[in-house]
């Protein structure tokens, strides 16, 4: 799944901010030799790239178009004659942060407790040591960001 759509969706049902690892059922040791014996993610790999909203409208949300018009037209944006959405909607208004599956194993392996639940076999991936969960826990995660 896209990395956009998880912020997206998360941002949808109230998350307050989203980390995004590659699990190595997906891209890591389940699949084949990692780098640099191989074409699959290591432990220390983030991956990188977008996650604003491509799935609403693609492209960058601040372009001009000028078969379009530039700024505003009676009130309307270029982009949202463009894509029927404003600009501040296609760009996430919580914090995403990736981090390699390496780093995120001992933050995953803390945040199980006696409240969380187990999730459908398909949310279950291949970290070893880590029993996939989800829902409520006593633990509480501190996103800082500086931008």
């Amino acid at each position: 799944c896209f990395r956009g759509l998880k912020v997206m969706n998360a941002q949808r049902l109230g998350a307050v901010g989203v980390i995004i690892y590659s699990d190595p059922m997906d891209d890591g040791y389940s699949v084949g030799e990692v780098y640099p014996d191989g074409p699959w993610r290591s432990e220390s790999s983030v991956q990188r790239g977008s996650a604003i909203f491509l799935s609403l409208c693609a492209g960058d949300p601040s372009r001009a178009d000028p078969r379009y018009g530039d700024g505003e037209d009676g009130g309307v944006s270029a982009v949202q004659r463009i894509c029927g959405y404003e600009q501040e909607e296609l760009i996430p208004s919580i914090p995403a942060v990736p981090m390699s599956y390496g780093d995120v194993t001992p933050l995953l392996r803390s945040l199980n407790d006696d409240l969380s639940t187990s999730p459908p076999p398909s949310f279950v991936g291949h970290l070893v040591g880590i029993s996939y969960n989800i829902g409520p826990s006593n633990h509480q995660l501190r996103i800082v960001t500086n931008h």
